[in-house]
């Protein structure tokens, strides 16, 4: 029995699942973040490099990347999936910063 050509597998569904493979299964911590970020939320790698916090508005899923393509601002939409991850990785990065200024003798002092 022959395949019927009108019916071959669409490239980019098998696209899309090798995508997925290697994000769930070949990239973690923040790699994966990242990654995801990039694919779910349509940023450009240098807009997620240089993404901060204030640059998440997690309640209203948008992300605003400053000094985009061009020196423009522009926002996307933030991956409603990512909000658990986003949130631990923010935790994470908070226990960082305060044990950090634990150890500053002064706030004044600086290099």
């Amino acid at each position: 029995m022959e395949s019927n050509p009108k019916f071959k597998a669409d490239p980019k569904l098998r696209l899309l699942d090798q995508v997925r493979q290697v994000m769930r299964y070949h990239l973690k911590g923040n790699n994966r973040l990242m990654s995801r970020l990039l694919y779910g939320g349509g940023l450009r790698l240098m807009e997620c490099v240089r993404l901060r916090v204030q640059d998440l508005d997690i309640e209203r899923n948008i992300i605003y990347a400053r000094a985009a393509k061009g020196g423009k601002d522009r926002t996307t939409i933030f991956p409603a999936t990512l909000k658990t991850d986003i949130q631990i990785q923010l935790e994470k990065v908070k226990s960082i910063h305060k044990k950090d200024l634990s150890l500053v003798s002064s706030p004044l002092d600086s290099p």
